[in-house]
């Protein structure tokens, strides 16, 4: 691995860690949580979203 590529992973890591800390979470998570299929989740969402906040209602 190289110095960019090192570089690429730290910053993925600092958006993952911001993204959890601000209430997000991965598509995989949310599927897991809510028993919805990943793949329907993403069809139900306008735009590439990978990630989901969730709330409560």
């Amino acid at each position: 691995m190289n110095d960019q590529d090192n570089s690429a992973s730290q910053t993925q890591e600092v958006d993952f860690t911001k993204a959890l800390e601000q209430g997000w979470l991965p598509i995989r998570e949310v599927a897991r949580q809510t028993g919805v299929n990943a793949v329907t989740l993403r069809s139900t969402c306008p735009g590439p979203k990978t990630r989901y906040r969730l709330t409560a209602n």
